[in-house]
């Protein structure tokens, strides 16, 4: 399994402005964020209201689209004390929208609520307290997905944990130090050795699998300690 290096849609802040007031009935000031499979781009309208309009990657099925979608909604309805982009309909009352680029490609569009906060990378201190709140946050969110469920769940994704063994064994010769390989190769086997043989008795399900200090954003509190607001990105969940 290779990671998907399908090259980001072509997508202008001229074709975003359009857009996002063809497709979904807004105007407002465009620009352009960063991203990594997509295209990003935030929207705020005369009244400061803030949205993100998101240019999917082609290589992207439309049941991943959706599965990423249903998981923002899930996660909205079953987490309300913290943030997530919340998916909103286009004009004809659907979650993915269609539009064509300046080179005439039809692209898919997706309009979210946008999330205010600090990304943790850029928050300080990182205190026990944050910590704490964070891992609370992240065990409260693996719960609430007990019981969703969508087809796209076991779409094959090269950060999907179950497959870790075998990619780590596919990619290993890869490693050009042999001491660093060797060094792999001794705790692959031991991970194996307490792994297979009960991994098809561990409980599994849909986890978030993206938690990176990018993607959960904090503000301060009244007391000024840094708390968690949200988190946003859920492309690598699985």
């Amino acid at each position: 399994m290779k990671i998907d290096r399908h090259p980001r849609p072509t997508f202008s802040v001229e074709d975003a402005n359009r857009a996002a007031d063809i497709v979904f009935g807004i105007k407002g000031e465009v620009l352009e964020l960063a991203g990594e499979r997509d295209r990003n781009f935030l929207i705020t309208n005369n009244r400061n209201e803030k949205y993100v309009l998101k240019v999917c990657n082609p290589a992207d099925s439309d049941d991943v689209i959706d599965f990423q979608n249903q998981l923002l909604t899930h996660l909205s309805c079953n987490n309300s004390q913290w943030q997530w982009p919340l998916p909103l309909p286009d004009q004809n009352g659907a979650l993915i929208g269609y539009t064509h680029n300046s080179d005439d490609d039809e692209i898919r569009v997706r309009l979210l609520t946008f999330v205010d906060g600090i990304f943790l990378a850029d928050y300080y201190p990182h205190s026990p307290y944050l910590m704490g709140q964070l891992g609370q946050f992240l065990g409260k969110v693996t719960r609430s997905f007990s019981d969703f469920t969508h087809p796209a769940m076991e779409r094959k994704l090269f950060w999907d944990m179950k497959n870790g063994i075998g990619l780590i064994r596919e990619h290993i010769d890869e490693i050009n130090d042999s001491k660093r390989e060797d060094i792999v190769h001794h705790f692959l086997s031991i991970i194996e050795n307490a792994l297979l043989p009960v991994q098809n008795d561990l409980r599994t399900g849909v986890i978030y699998n993206d938690a990176n200090d990018h993607n959960i954003l904090v503000k301060s509190d009244a007391n000024g300690e840094g708390a968690i607001v949200g988190a946003i990105d859920v492309g690598d969940s699985v």
